[in-house]
């Protein structure tokens, strides 16, 4: 596993970590925060498992005015999340970029 899909890994850690039972998921598409962390396992798990594919689900969820960003304003984590987001953009483009 590289240093990059570790970091990944850390980063969806720790949105989960933030999503507790008392989350307000309202402005996502989960209908309440267990649903997004058992998501947020499923794609853990298949990065643990060497399963790429799954960055492009995440560049999505990562995206402006997308579900994670919409998360973290409701949840007051916020900027938190701006530096998270701008991390995962840049790595998301070296293991792209590493692909071609």
């Amino acid at each position: 596993m590289t240093k990059e899909i570790t970091r990944l890994i850390e980063m969806l850690k720790l949105i989960k970590s933030r999503t507790g039972k008392d989350a307000d998921t309202s402005w996502s598409i989960y209908d309440d925060p267990q649903e997004l962390r058992d998501e947020l396992d499923g794609y853990i798990s298949q990065l643990t498992d060497g399963n790429e594919e799954v960055l492009d689900t995440l560049n999505l969820l990562f995206a402006p005015t997308s579900t994670f960003q919409e998360l973290s304003i409701a949840n007051d984590w916020s900027d938190e999340y701006l530096l998270m987001a701008e991390e995962f953009d840049k790595i998301y483009e070296k293991i792209k970029k590493s692909k071609k």
